[in-house]
């Protein structure tokens, strides 16, 4: 590689004594990483890593982020069963008013069709007493 000036020739001087300064950080985290089996963001616990934040804590915060994930992930599906389930509670509850007004409409078209039934039975009566008058007057007309 051909460097064409000092500043450029410092930069790259900075930046790989840096590299060798953290690489031997970023391969613990990586081992460390692998080992645990753990299911995380590597490159944010390396973005960490370089910040100066000790190993541990940036493998603990992406664990936290991961737990923060699956718990939003556990709460939504409890929202959305609760959902679900709220659903058909909400359907049987309309159901329910909706067999209270059906049967306050049964009793009173009973109510009313007992009333109906006496009206019918006095009237009856009235006609029977009518047509007796009749015939009494008939009868004693003839007689």
């Amino acid at each position: 590689m051909r460097i064409i000036d000092a500043h450029t020739r410092d930069s790259l001087s900075a930046a790989l004594k840096a590299f060798h300064e953290i690489e031997n950080k970023l391969r613990q985290a990586e081992s460390l990483i692998n080992r645990l089996e753990l299911d995380i963001n590597e490159e944010r616990v390396y973005d960490c890593v370089i910040k100066g934040e000790p190993i541990s804590s940036c493998i603990e915060k992406e664990i936290e982020e991961v737990l923060n994930k699956e718990n939003n992930v556990k709460v939504i599906k409890q929202v959305k069963q609760v959902a679900e389930n709220q659903q058909p509670k909400d359907e049987i509850n309309k159901l329910k008013l909706e067999n209270i007004r059906l049967r306050r409409t049964i009793s009173s078209i009973i109510i009313e069709k007992e009333m109906l039934e006496r009206r019918i039975e006095e009237t009856k009566l009235n006609l029977k007493r009518i047509w007796k008058g009749t015939e009494e007057y008939t009868s004693f007309n003839y007689s």
